[in-house]
């Protein structure tokens, strides 16, 4: 386990289905897989707004003391950054849209009862003390501007290690 992989590892558990070696079966994210996302990548590389995108970055990383003896830990602060084109003539179904793929995300976040490692990838994923928001930009702003919805999720990853 490293610091810089982290995200990588975590774009791995969301654009693969299903993820592995988990054995979960979660619906899938990426569109080419029958999922609602057109894109999901670490950072933005050119937003489209016609585009159902979602990236995955880190807001900060704190490093912690676990035990005596060298172990410690990197507390990720994830963010699930969604963009969802909503349009002023169709909002309620974009919005409903829009429901359904964060359901499916939170479904991925949460993963399978019991292993909340993402797939043996972390020590735990998106299960601290601290409830999963989820946050919304204001979907009437949006329409009426012509640019996507911006959704959010935080969350944290826990990673062992030893130095």
């Amino acid at each position: 386990m490293a610091y810089s992989d982290a995200i990588t590892k975590e774009v791995a558990w969301y654009t693969t289905d299903p993820p592995q070696p988990s054995g979960f079966t979660p619906p899938a994210l990426i569109k080419a897989n029958g999922g609602s996302f057109d894109v999901i990548q670490a950072f933005p590389r050119k937003v489209s707004r016609r585009q159902r995108d979602l990236y995955l970055f880190r807001s900060s990383v704190k490093e912690e003391r676990v035990a005596f003896g060298g172990r410690k830990r990197y507390v990720h602060r994830m963010v699930c950054k969604i963009l969802w084109p909503v349009s002023a003539a169709a909002i309620e179904a974009d919005m409903q849209r829009c429901d359904v793929a964060i359901e499916q995300v939170l479904t991925r976040i949460r993963g399978p009862l019991g292993d909340n490692s993402h797939g043996g990838r972390f020590t735990s994923a998106g299960d601290n003390i601290f409830d999963l928001d989820v946050i919304y930009e204001d979907p009437f702003l949006a329409a009426t501007h012509g640019s996507p919805l911006e959704v959010r999720i935080p969350y944290v990853l826990y990673e062992d290690f030893v130095a």
